[in-house]
């Protein structure tokens, strides 16, 4: 008896996960570098709108002269129904 309940604890266990992950993402999971371990889909389309924000690209030139171009200088957007 206690072998038949603990194979359903484990049944339980693994599809209460199963479900769980349907709707998040696996843990160790990072897209452009930002961490999204565990995270649902809303939640990461609100934290990559935000982190566009603050997006900066550094490009270093020929004779160690840096520049910087922002997002917003030039438009960008998080489009999160690309496909």
């Amino acid at each position: 008896m206690g072998i038949i309940i603990s194979i359903f604890i484990l049944f339980i266990i693994y599809f209460g996960m199963a479900i769980y992950f349907m709707n998040h993402f696996y843990f160790g999971s990072v897209i452009n570098s930002i961490n999204v371990s565990g995270k649902s889909v809303e939640d990461v389309n609100k934290q990559m709108a935000s982190e566009i924000q603050t997006y900066k690209l550094n490009i270093k030139e020929h004779g160690g002269k840096n520049e910087q171009i922002r997002g917003a200088e030039i438009g960008l957007k998080y489009d999160a129904n690309y496909e």
